[in-house]
């Protein structure tokens, strides 16, 4: 594997373009110095995502087609959903995210090099040494989860076989004091090893954190976001007995710590929308606050779901889609102008930096990691290790529980309604249309064909589908208004983002084509 150098920031920070600051462009002498607990606290703040996935990974999946709409067209957009190079920098773009996520690295490491001095001072103060304990913790579990996103993004999916080949990410773990730093590009294997060395120090670490309030830990990690974390971890890696081991604190018929979808009737779209990532719905373990226009850009985007699509036979959100044939529950609205079917889940808040011209910029909550998500992991290690039946069982929850059925008949008394017959009939086996990490039968391929299907509904718009398409190998078929259609089929290349131009100018190499 190569040896590059670039220059300062070029991983690490974001360029002017995105408006990131020159923090380690100074030299050492003349930082601010991070010397107490609460500096530590604050400068951790910057180590969780400023910039979503959720936009682009979206535009890549099969949950969007082409609308039509050519006056909402954008280059932007059109890269995304060709799986074209990237070459746009602007908001939701896969350049500000490769940039903030090393930006949030950085963060996360210089917290940690001041931890390291600061552990000295209060060495004979036990009290304080927990403060410490949980703020490292909280730094080494932060760089885990974006190094955790970046090889999943820009790296082939984790495959025993050949992870020590593949090109992954760069794994940074040291602030940067000099004008050219070498930096590696690690091998796939070598990234979840860096990962799960931080993640599992972390967890370790992070017992009994405590917050100033519930909500506020919500944008930290916490031990039950940090078990959430393992476990999606774990279930990437192949190691379902670990998925199923941190998920433990769910348990298999999770009654109200699930999402309450039904309640979400009685809000309308914006409401829904203010709802969906508040820190106290119990579902939500840990929310990130990044800049975006994704609140907007369902409306405004030429690439969606639209609701002629959404209401075809088998459409996502139809009842014929439902093994019960219920009609499902989530809350949507289909715009007669805009002809897009959307679930409401994201709510901008638009933070005003000058006041003389009404400008600055837009903010959106995302939840990273939830309840509802880690049930799906979970029911997925479930079938990779071939426990159909507590599979099945967690499945007919969770159908029942998003399913429009009358409020006196509670899912849980209901656990026993879901036939296996139920779910071959929706899903046909196919040999060989699933590839997992190892070899299954055929009821673990449409079983596991269903999960993946409800974790399609469950994180519609927020991009989880694009990891699954890329895991499993699933064939997606794009056709442009006018244009051919353009298919990304098993193996192929463009599963893996190609590398920021920016970085392959300074000496990354770049991913094959």
């Amino acid at each position: 594997m190569n040896r590059v150098k670039i220059l300062v920031g070029l991983l690490i920070l974001a360029t002017a373009t995105v408006g990131c600051s020159d923090f380690l462009s100074e030299v050492p002498d003349n930082r601010t110095q991070i010397d107490t607990p609460k500096k530590v606290g604050e400068l951790l703040v910057g180590a969780y995502p400023n910039t979503s996935h959720a936009e682009f990974a979206e535009q890549m999946s099969d949950n969007v087609v082409d609308s039509g709409r050519l006056h909402f067209t954008s280059l932007q957009t059109e890269q995304n959903y060709q799986w074209l190079p990237a070459t746009e920098e602007d908001i939701d773009s896969q350049y500000a995210f490769w940039m903030d996520s090393y930006k949030a690295i950085a963060s996360a490491n210089k917290a940690l090099e001041a931890l390291e001095e600061m552990q000295k001072e209060y060495a004979n103060k036990p009290s304080s040494n927990y403060g410490l304990k949980q703020l490292r913790a909280e730094a080494l579990l932060a760089r885990a989860y974006n190094h955790f996103m970046l090889v999943n993004l820009w790296a082939k999916s984790y495959n025993p076989a050949t992870a020590e080949s593949d090109l992954g990410v760069p794994y940074v773990t040291t602030v940067e004091t000099q004008l050219k730093q070498e930096y590696k590009r690690h091998s796939v294997a070598e990234v979840y090893k860096f990962i799960e060395q931080d993640l599992l120090e972390g967890l370790e670490g992070i017992k009994g954190a405590s917050y100033s309030s519930p909500e506020i830990a919500k944008y930290h990690f916490t031990e039950a976001s940090a078990k959430a974390f393992a476990a999606r971890f774990y279930l990437f890696k192949g190691d379902y007995a670990k998925t199923i081991e941190y998920s433990n604190q769910l348990g298999n018929v999770p009654v109200g710590k699930l999402r309450d979808v039904y309640d979400s009737r009685k809000w309308d779209d914006k409401q829904n929308n203010r709802e969906f990532a508040k820190t106290d719905k119990v579902t939500n373990l840990l929310v990130a606050n990044s800049e975006s226009i994704k609140g907007r850009s369902q409306h405004t985007t030429r690439f969606v779901l639209t609701s002629a699509v959404a209401s075809r036979d088998k459409g996502l959100f139809t009842a014929d889609a439902n093994p019960l044939g219920i009609t499902w529950n989530y809350p949507s609205a289909t715009y007669q102008n805009n002809d897009v079917y959307y679930v409401p889940k994201f709510y901008e808040y638009f933070k005003i930096k000058d006041f003389t011209n009404m400008t600055g910029n837009p903010y959106v909550a995302f939840v990273l990691f939830s309840n509802d998500m880690l049930y799906l992991d979970r029911m997925e290690a479930f079938v990779m290790e071939d426990r159909i039946d507590e599979a099945l069982k967690m499945y007919s929850y969770l159908v029942l529980s998003r399913s429009l059925i009358k409020p006196e008949l509670k899912p849980e008394d209901l656990l026993d309604v879901m036939e296996y017959e139920y779910v071959e009939e929706l899903f046909p086996y196919v040999p060989g249309k699933y590839t997992p990490l190892k070899t299954i039968n055929e009821k673990q391929a449409v079983m596991l064909e269903a999960v993946a299907d409800m974790r399609r509904r469950e994180g519609f718009e927020e991009g989880y589908r694009w990891f699954d398409i890329r895991r499993f190998g699933l064939e997606v078929k794009h056709q442009m208004v006018g244009g051919p259609e353009i298919i990304l089929k098993k193996g192929d290349l463009r599963y893996q983002l190609q590398i920021p131009q920016v970085a392959i100018d300074n000496g990354i190499q770049a991913n094959p084509r």
